[in-house]
């Protein structure tokens, strides 16, 4: 996740859902039987049917059916928490 985060950031996971512009821990799945996946990524987007996340590295936006979200959780940063 550079340029957002560095190797050895400390960064800090908060229970509610992100919102547009946060960095989200999300878990989804393929499908009912497929192997759950966990990816960080900046949240974009949300319509009714997606949920479009921003990858840096390489630059592109990743679009995942909100069906296939198992969960999603905000990532906090130092800066976050002491509101710098």
């Amino acid at each position: 996740m550079v340029p957002a985060f560095s190797p050895g950031d400390l960064v800090f996971v908060e229970r509610r859902r992100p919102r547009v512009g946060d960095h989200a821990i999300i878990e989804y799945q393929d499908g009912p039987d497929a192997e759950i996946r966990v990816i960080i990524k900046k949240l974009a987007a949300v319509t009714s049917k997606a949920m479009r996340f921003q990858q840096y590295n390489p630059d592109r936006v990743l679009e995942i059916p909100v069906q296939h979200i198992v969960r999603m959780q905000r990532v906090m940063t130092m800066s976050d928490l002491f509101s710098v």
